[in-house]
């Protein structure tokens, strides 16, 4: 079942253990909305939507292992999506650690040049050496 909640060092810290990278922002997040999926009480997936200087970002989104595939993730972010809409975005950005989900939702691909400096990743002192984030955006209009 997809809720909202308002507990972000909980999401946060469901987000380390699925393997984001949390904590590295070079500007102040902002997180807008977040939603969970529960199933019998137990957390298997989250996204958040935030809001980086002007921005709008997918500021997390992961499903425990045994529950992708399953098109969880894709209701997620479709409510990230709803919202952004609903505030008024014109474009969502983020980092992909999983391109081809995202591609499939919708998102193109840019570089790091074209994409807001709101993400971690563009100082990163192993970008593009142990850790290759490839930058997505999504036109909503």
């Amino acid at each position: 079942m997809i809720q909202t909640t308002t507990e972000l060092e909980k999401i946060d810290s469901f987000f380390l253990e699925q393997g984001l990278e949390m904590g590295n922002e070079p500007v102040d997040r902002h997180v807008q909305k977040i939603w969970t999926d529960i199933e019998d009480g137990v957390l298997v997936g989250a996204a958040s939507l935030g809001l980086r200087e002007g921005h709008w970002v997918v500021d997390g989104i992961a499903m425990l292992p045994a529950y992708r595939s399953q098109g969880r993730g894709s209701r997620l972010l479709a409510h990230v999506i709803e919202e952004a809409r609903r505030r008024g975005a014109h474009i969502i950005w983020l980092v992909a650690k999983s391109p081809g989900f995202f591609e499939r939702e919708g998102f193109s691909y840019t570089d790091a040049e074209h994409a807001p400096e709101v993400f971690g990743c563009h100082d990163c002192s192993i970008r593009d050496i142990d850790c290759h984030p490839r930058w997505m955006r999504r036109d909503l209009t």
